[in-house]
């Protein structure tokens, strides 16, 4: 064996045999996000306050504390400062991992979000505030005579580092990752260019779960780890590859608030990752729509046209004033980035049916509004019907392309069912609230259909074109309900809106009030049958065109002078 291979085989060694070491991350109210800010950081109060947490962190473990080093700190939120840190016990404690979530959990001051045994004590730098000299400007920013950096347009930061996105791009490292159809090095609207240069590329997926972790979510949390595998063999059979990983876990509590997302190459590790994740009790509504917003604006291996999952049990902490202008409120965000990637947002709202939720009031409609705006689903499902939900229902929602949408809707409706062939199945979700009986759905002939996976409230429907081109939902008294219809398909046509003439791609929506002029993207070649529903003069409300391929389509007059040449 080689010096240096003997030399990493006994530190491993003795890191095995010196103690039992745990990957840690949480907060502890003694330390706050000034006390970690560059313009008010002190080192000498930090060191101090520093040593009174690794106090404090023994006095909660107990006679089998050894060490507590924190290598890092981020914030979340305002004003949290979470640790990242190696707690170190004894060689054979007695205590085991969860008698320390335990004790933390029993604590008024201390917060645990991470708890994972290492393999081998790691060892590091103790984490200090270092405010770096600028001698250098990134990106081409110009070094001023007083040390600081001139940035050129879409960067910022001391040396310029980081990176301004446009359009809902996701910037890392000094680049952008941008959504579907954008290609500009900002993702800022560009004018017309061949196809070939366009990006357009959904052959792959992200298997994207967005997961609270109050101790009320505790059975879910197990719930979704053991049916993970599930999910993923459902990608596999619906013929679609995921490429990433990525989880959103987050918790708010008496103030303090918890936000980490990460990426990952497989299934195993994301598991993995679960099994380290800790729950810990809060009464307080919680922050879903920044933790959908976290999930999809972080990381750049993200796919476009993914499903968003998301499983929570409470209202949302903030409820924005209902608005049909654009604006930075994590409502506002949410909507345009899941338009921007076209992803779906399946909300999954558990309860206990001793203890059910009460969907009224802001907080809960501004998750309502959201779903609407971007077609997807929301549904109030209890504890005991999760795992039926994960392993019979989730799968039926891959790679669906919505062909009817209606929400909040209380009156009889007959929906067309559309498919790439005759004798392909299509699929009608219909989902009410608590309080509220599921309607009825009749086939053209007037027979009751039978729905292929149901709960108390929602339905799956299958139906196939061949059997029945359209569905009625009926009833003597219609409730308040959603309905959903779609096929699974991974041909897709793209339509982005720009009042600039010379722009092939820009917004993923319209605005009220404003001169836009759409332009489309095809993630297919060829296709036998393009039906587009337009409302624009001078065609009749509703009348469809209907061509055999986008190019005839597009040399319509209607068309000619809305479009980018493709």
């Amino acid at each position: 064996m080689a010096p240096s291979l003997k030399a990493l085989g006994l530190l491993l060694l003795v890191g095995l045999v010196a103690g039992v070491q745990y990957e840690i991350r949480g907060n502890i109210d003694l330390i706050r996000s000034y006390d970690i800010h560059p313009d008010f950081y002190d080192e000498a109060q930090f060191t101090e306050k520093l040593s009174k947490a690794s106090e404090r962190m023994a006095q909660i473990v107990g006679p089998d504390f050894e060490d507590f080093f924190v290598h890092d700190y981020k914030i979340h939120g305002q004003d949290t400062a979470v640790f990242h840190a190696h707690l170190t016990l004894v060689s054979n404690p007695t205590v085991s991992r969860q008698d320390i979530i335990d004790r933390i959990v029993a604590t008024e001051d201390v917060q645990i979000y991470f708890l994972r045994k290492n393999e081998f004590e790691v060892h590091g730098e103790r984490f200090r505030v270092v405010r770096a000299d600028v001698d250098h400007c990134l990106h081409g920013g110009i070094l001023l005579p007083n040390a600081t950096c001139a940035c050129m347009p879409y960067y910022s930061g001391a040396n310029c580092e980081i990176v301004s996105c446009r359009n809902n791009g996701i910037g890392q490292i000094g680049r952008c990752t941008c959504p579907p159809g954008l290609y500009s090095a900002h993702c800022e609207a560009r004018t017309c260019v061949t196809k070939i240069d366009s990006v357009v590329d959904f052959s792959s997926q992200s298997l994207i779960l967005v997961i609270n972790t109050r101790t009320s979510m505790a059975f879910d949390l197990n719930t979704i780890i053991e049916n993970i595998p599930v999910l993923v063999t459902d990608y596999t059979n619906a013929g679609i590859p995921l490429a990433s990983f990525i989880v959103t876990v987050y918790r708010y509590s008496k103030n303090v608030y918890f936000m980490e997302t990460n990426n990952f190459l497989s299934s195993s590790d994301l598991i993995d990752y679960l099994h380290s994740v800790t729950i810990a009790p809060s009464s307080e509504d919680q922050p879903t729509l920044d933790a959908i917003n976290n999930a999809q604006s972080t990381q750049t291996v993200m796919r476009p046209k993914s499903t968003v999952y998301v499983f929570a049990d409470s209202e949302n902490t903030f409820d924005p004033t209902p608005s049909t202008l654009l604006s930075s409120t994590n409502e506002s965000v949410v909507i345009q980035q899941t338009l921007a990637w076209r992803n779906k947002v399946v909300l999954i709202l558990s309860q206990w049916t001793a203890t059910p939720l009460d969907p009224t009031g802001n907080h809960f409609d501004v998750l309502r509004r959201v779903i609407t705006a971007v077609h997807g689903d929301l549904l109030i499902v209890d504890k005991t019907e999760l795992v039926g939900v994960i392993k019979d229902l989730l799968y039926y929602t891959i790679g669906g392309q919505n062909t009817f949408v209606q929400y909040y809707n209380s009156v009889s409706k007959t929906i067309p069912i559309l498919s790439d062939a005759p004798t392909q199945n299509s699929y009608l979700m219909l989902s009410v609230e608590n309080g509220v009986t599921l309607p009825n759905v009749q086939d053209k002939t007037g027979k009751m259909l039978v729905p292929y996976v149901s709960g108390r409230r929602f339905a799956l429907y299958r139906i196939q074109q061949s059997v029945t081109d359209s569905v009625t939902i009926s009833g003597d008294t219609i409730p308040v309900h959603n309905s959903r219809v779609w096929f699974t398909s991974t041909d897709d046509v793209l339509i982005s809106y720009s009042e600039d003439d010379t722009v092939d791609n820009n917004y993923a929506h319209t605005f009220n009030g404003f001169r836009q002029r759409p332009s489309l993207y095809s993630s297919f070649a060829t296709t036998t049958g393009l039906t587009l529903l337009f409302r624009l003069l001078p065609l009749p409300p509703k009348m469809p065109l209907v061509y055999s391929n986008l190019s005839s389509l597009l040399s319509q007059p209607v068309f000619q002078d809305l479009m980018c040449t493709m």
